[in-house]
């Protein structure tokens, strides 16, 4: 069951006209990211898979071509985008498109607003993923940890 209070969270945030969310360009002159840091406080912005971790309470780190999160300073780390989806409880599909680089962001406001509102799945809209029919997803580790 996706986790609507932490869905609301997100929503607050990338609703915010002073927010730092950007869907496409995210983590940009900063490589970690603490909890206890506002993005804006930085420069930088988070992507709907960012807040979500942010709002969590995990670092982000961002390596090269990706961003991970570490559960402890040297701890396992894993892919932003997984994390997200088990914090938001949301299943392969919901978070492969949920979380796909360049989404328009008012489908993400909706979707993440369905969640907020305490849907079980998101309803996507008619033409959102035949736009994107040729998406490959999410980085295969995405799919691989599911």
């Amino acid at each position: 069951m996706p986790n609507a209070d932490l869905a609301r969270r997100v929503l607050d945030q990338i609703t915010d006209e002073d927010a730092a969310y950007d869907q496409e360009h995210w983590m940009q002159g900063v490589t970690v990211l603490e909890p206890h840091r506002a993005p804006a406080s930085c420069g930088t912005t988070l992507c709907a898979a960012g807040w979500a971790v942010h709002l969590s309470g995990y670092t982000i780190k961002k390596e090269p071509g990706v961003c991970t999160i570490e559960y402890t300073a040297d701890g396992p780390r894993d892919f932003v985008a997984h994390v997200a989806a088990l914090e938001l409880g949301l299943n392969e599909e919901d978070a492969e498109w949920l979380f796909a680089e360049g989404d328009d962001p008012y489908e993400v406001e909706a979707a993440v607003g369905q969640l907020a509102e305490g849907a079980d799945r998101i309803i996507w809209k008619d033409g959102c993923r035949s736009r994107r029919a040729d998406l490959n997803g999410l980085p295969d580790a995405l799919t691989v940890a599911f």
